[in-house]
């Protein structure tokens, strides 16, 4: 696929825009990005990243088309037809049950815990970067956007497979803020799913916030 292999569909926010793919017909998200709203550096390693991470709750990028000049680039995305997680909820016409949280919150988590095991930090994780695949009750979340994420650097000696490589990384997943922040903002949003359902005793969604972080924080230590 390249530039010319797409044509852009009405609608779209902002510079990401569905498109159409003209060799396969398969619909698809185009991601515009410029050196004008973002450096060079961290549009590189947004790409980067995303050819990397391969998961079931990773959006995954199709492809990516630099400009002449590398001013801007084109990333073609998978299309998440159901939208941001919170009006995908709210235009269900019912309350998410137990088990729907249950299974967004496990699908967050481990998508989180894909991205902390490739040294990827993704240090923006709220809901409208929270995807949803289509617009059915059974619809798989997805993570997006990875502008502002950082990637970790890995050595030859001391690799991320060996004890000591491991504590490394460990070490150098906190000192990005991963144990103040990453970790929290799973919790946080695990917390705000359950919200949702209108969970009203003040000390059960403490509780909730707590099991929630408890269990970001358990699937990278």
């Amino acid at each position: 696929m390249h530039d010319a292999d797409v044509f852009f569909l009405p609608g779209g926010f902002a510079s990401v825009r569905a498109a159409v793919c003209r060799a396969t017909k398969q619909r698809v998200a185009v991601k515009r990005l410029t050196t004008h709203s973002m450096s060079a550096a961290d549009i590189e390693t947004e790409v980067q990243v995303l050819r990397a991470l391969d998961h079931p709750h990773v959006v995954r990028m199709l492809g990516a088309f630099w400009s002449a000049d590398a001013s801007e680039v084109l990333l073609i995305e998978e299309l998440m037809l159901g939208g941001e997680i919170f009006p995908w909820a709210k235009g269900r016409g019912r309350p998410l049950t137990p088990a729907e949280h249950r299974r967004l919150a496990r699908e967050l988590l481990h998508g989180v815990a894909h991205l902390h095991r490739n040294g990827v930090v993704h240090r923006d994780i709220k809901p409208p970067n929270l995807l949803m695949r289509d617009p059915t009750d059974g619809a798989q979340l997805r993570i997006s956007d990875f502008g502002l994420c950082a990637q970790l650097r890995r050595k030859r000696s001391g690799g991320v497979g060996s004890p000591n490589g491991a504590d490394r990384l460990k070490a150098e997943l906190k000192s990005t803020m991963v144990g103040t922040h990453g970790i929290a903002q799973g919790g946080t949003m695990c917390y705000a799913m359950l919200r949702c359902a209108t969970l009203r005793h003040a000390v059960l969604r403490r509780a909730t916030l707590c099991y929630a972080t408890l269990c970001c924080a358990m699937l990278f230590y």
